[in-house]
C-alpha cells in the first residue's frame, strides 16, 4: 500500500515537472515567434511581488494605524491587506497571452472580418523582409 502511494506520488511529481518544463518552453517559443517584448516586471512571480510589499515598513505602520483607527485586530487587518494584494497584483501568463490569446483573437477576427494586410508602397514589403 505504501509502496503504491510512493510510486503514484513520484509519478505525479515527475509529470508536474515535465508539464512545467513544457509550459516554459512553449511560452519561450511563443514569445520568440511573435517577436514580443515583455517588460521584466511581467516575468516576476506574483508571490514575490506580494512578499516585497508585505515586507515594506510603511505597510506595517499603515496596518497598525488602520487597525487602531477602526478598532480592529491587526490580524484581521493583515488578512484584508493580503486579500487586497491578491486582487491588485497582476499575474501575467506568457503562455496564455501569446499562445492561446493570439490564436483565439485570430479566430475571432476572421469570424467577423476579412483580415488582409496591404502595403501602400509596392516595394515596402520587400524592404521589410530584407531588413530582418
Amino acid at each position: 500500500m505504501i509502496v503504491r502511494l510512493a510510486v503514484v506520488l513520484t509519478a505525479a511529481l515527475v509529470m508536474w515537472v515535465l508539464l512545467a518544463r513544457f509550459a516554459r518552453t512553449s511560452a519561450r517559443r511563443a514569445v520568440h515567434r511573435h517577436r514580443a517584448r515583455i517588460d521584466r516586471f511581467k516575468l516576476t512571480q506574483k508571490r514575490f511581488v506580494i512578499d516585497q510589499v508585505l515586507a515594506d515598513p510603511a505597510v506595517h505602520e499603515a496596518v497598525r494605524e488602520h487597525a487602531r483607527e477602526h478598532a480592529q485586530s491587526e490580524e484581521l487587518t493583515w488578512q484584508r491587506v493580503r486579500g487586497y494584494l491578491d486582487e491588485i497584483v497582476p499575474f501575467f501568463n506568457v503562455l496564455a497571452y501569446y499562445r492561446f490569446g493570439y490564436n483565439l483573437s485570430r479566430v475571432l477576427l476572421r469570424m467577423f472580418y476579412k483580415v488582409s494586410v496591404d502595403f501602400a508602397e509596392p516595394r515596402a514589403r520587400e524592404r521589410r523582409t530584407t531588413a530582418r
